[in-house]
């Protein structure tokens, strides 16, 4: 199971993608722990934030024939897709 972060320390705005070596508060459990967001933490996020854009565009990529960048989203999706095997996984995000 994923911790849930409840606060970021270093920053206060990642609360929702911590980034690697933030200071966070986490729900495990029935507990509240400050951790420090460390690589595997960073990896489950950063997957879960990749299915969530796969997920985010998908109306584009299935519904939308007459999209005028429906090849350009095709081609973000496979980027996405690919990424969790790649050597830029979890530090550099695909970007549209």
């Amino acid at each position: 199971m994923v911790d849930s972060v409840i606060k970021n320390f270093t920053d206060a705005s990642r609360i929702k993608y911590p980034q690697l070596n933030d200071w966070v508060l986490v729900e495990r459990g029935s507990f509240q722990v400050k951790s420090l967001w460390v690589e595997a933490d960073l990896e489950v996020s950063e997957k879960r934030w990749c299915d969530q854009e796969i997920a985010n565009i998908q109306w584009i990529i299935e519904d939308a024939s007459e999209h005028p960048e429906k090849t350009k989203y095709k081609t973000y999706e496979a980027a996405l897709k690919a990424w969790p095997a790649t050597s830029d996984f979890p530090s550099t995000r695909p970007t549209l």
